[in-house]
């Protein structure tokens, strides 16, 4: 019998959802930072789809590449300036049933460091990952001959920072386009330093806002990311300057800011 197996990776937003079916996962925090002396942090999963949930959870180290997406980088292939995180986060459990009653209390997962000796001034970073289990429909199976094991991956950054950190925020390289159906402004996030960056980006016209994204990153060691926002233009005004701002979020220790005018 054949297996034909998908794999999704993930997305991550304000809220982080993972899909199986009407399986739907809801993670909070959507990424945690050890900083100072903290030592353990909860991590609550509910389930806010139709039908119950079971996942593996489980660590994994991955890069982000300009463009933002992520390559999984296995163990001995990191570069000589990257820093992982999971040989000192300990986790329990490592496997979970979700119900999909919205009376259970939520499902905790308890994330603990254990910082090395004589530990090397630095941000640390893995992901912790949830991978659906998912139901075999037996119904295929007799129908086809062939099962169908759609698996759905969702991750979220777990960072150790350790020392007197600090970034900078950049922007650049920024150009106006059309495609075939909209507006497209581009330009470049740039990063330095010893920490990522994690913020908003806002995108304004004549102080009218046009276009929005939350919760934007660049981790070490990437150095920039070239994003790419579909704005709406106002006809009366479309030759007026336009202005991209990105501002750190606080939540998580930063508080630089950065800003463009493309004329």
């Amino acid at each position: 019998m054949r297996t034909l197996k998908q794999f999704l990776i993930f997305l991550t937003f304000f809220y982080s959802f993972m899909v199986y079916g009407q399986s739907v996962l809801q993670i909070l925090p959507t990424r945690v930072v050890f900083e100072g002396n903290q030592r353990s942090v909860d991590v609550f999963l509910k389930n806010r789809g139709d039908n119950d949930g079971e996942y593996r959870v489980s660590l994994r180290n991955q890069r982000m590449g300009t463009d933002g997406k992520f390559e999984i980088i296995e163990k001995g292939q990191g570069l000589e300036n990257e820093l992982f995180a999971d040989g000192m986060i300990r986790y329990s459990p490592r496997r979970v049933s979700i119900s999909k009653d919205l009376n259970q209390e939520p499902q905790t997962i308890r994330l603990a460091l254990r910082k090395k000796r004589d530990l090397p001034e630095g941000e640390y970073r893995s992901h912790l990952l949830f991978t659906s289990i998912p139901q075999i429909e037996k119904a295929t199976e007799k129908k086809s001959g062939v099962s169908f094991h759609a698996t759905v991956e969702i991750t979220i950054p777990i960072i150790i920072r350790h020392g007197d950190l600090s970034a900078k925020v950049t922007l650049s390289n920024a150009s106006l386009w059309k495609n075939d159906k909209e507006d497209v402004l581009s330009f470049r996030l740039n990063r330095s330093g010893s920490r990522s960056i994690y913020g908003d980006i806002v995108i304004t016209q004549n102080g009218n806002r046009i276009a929005y994204l939350n919760g934007m990153a660049v981790y070490t060691p990437t150095e920039y990311r070239e994003i790419h926002m579909p704005v709406i233009l106002n006809d009366a005004i479309s030759s007026s300057p336009i202005t991209i701002n990105f501002k750190e979020n606080p939540t998580y220790g930063g508080q630089e800011e950065a800003q463009l005018l493309l004329k």
